[in-house]
C-alpha cells in the first residue's frame, strides 16, 4: 500500500512539472513538511507587437521592399531616444509624403530618397537593427504598427531643435515633441493626436 502511495505521489509531481506547476517551499516557521502550495502555470502570452518585432531583430537597414522594415529602421535611426509620440510622428511624416506627389509613392521610396533622411546617406548609419530588443526598439515596433497603415496627418518635415535649416522658413511650425520640431505646408490642414507631453505651437494656425 505504501509503495502504491509513493508511486501516486511521484506521478502527481511529475505531471505537475510537465504542465507547469511548481511546488513552493513551506514557510520557514511552519514546521509542517506537508504545508506546500501549488502555483498555477501562467503561460507567457506573446503579443503581436513582440512577435512582429522579433522577426526584425538583427535585420539589415539597407534599402529593401519590406515597408515595415523600412519604417522600423527609420524610426530607430531618426527617433531613438525620443518620446513615443515623437516616434509615431516621424512615421506619420513618412505617410504624409507617400500621399504627396512631390515624393515617392511608397514608404521605402520616401525613406531612401536621396538626402531626405540623412541616416540613409551614410553606410555606417545603415547598420543592422539591434540583435536584442530594448525600450527604443519595442517602442519603434509599436509606432510602426500604429502608423504604417494610417493616413498622413499633413506634417511633412521636421528637424532637431539644435539645428536651424533654411527651409524651415518656407513651412509653418506645427508642434515640438521631444527634440524634434515638426512642420507642414503653409495653409495646409494638419490632424494631430498626441500625448500630454506635446505642446502646440502658435504657428500651427497660420
Amino acid at each position: 500500500m505504501n509503495r502504491l502511495k509513493w508511486i501516486l505521489i511521484f506521478g502527481f509531481l511529475s505531471a505537475g512539472a510537465a504542465f507547469g506547476f511548481t511546488v513552493a517551499n513551506p514557510p520557514s516557521d511552519s514546521g509542517n513538511s506537508s504545508d506546500f502550495r501549488i502555483s498555477p502555470y501562467v503561460p507567457t502570452v506573446t503579443g503581436s507587437s513582440s512577435l512582429q518585432g522579433s522577426m526584425y531583430l538583427g535585420a539589415s537597414c539597407e534599402r529593401s521592399h519590406d515597408e515595415f522594415r523600412c519604417m522600423l529602421c527609420n524610426c530607430m535611426r531618426e527617433a531613438a531616444g525620443e518620446p513615443y509620440e515623437g516616434k509615431k510622428m516621424v512615421g506619420l511624416v513618412v505617410k504624409t509624403r507617400v500621399e504627396d506627389p512631390r515624393w515617392a509613392n511608397d514608404i521605402c521610396g520616401v525613406i531612401y530618397e536621396y538626402k531626405q533622411f540623412s541616416w540613409t546617406t551614410y553606410r555606417s548609419d545603415r547598420r543592422n537593427l539591434p540583435s536584442h530588443p530594448n525600450e527604443n526598439y519595442n517602442e519603434c515596433v509599436r509606432a510602426t504598427q500604429e502608423t504604417i497603415n494610417a493616413p498622413g496627418n499633413g506634417v511633412n518635415h521636421y528637424h532637431a531643435d539644435y539645428v536651424h535649416p533654411a527651409w524651415r522658413k518656407d513651412y509653418k511650425k506645427v508642434i515640438q515633441i521631444g527634440h524634434h520640431i515638426f512642420y507642414a505646408d503653409k495653409g495646409a490642414p494638419v490632424r494631430l493626436s498626441t500625448g500630454s507631453g506635446s505642446t502646440m505651437d502658435s504657428g500651427a494656425s497660420r
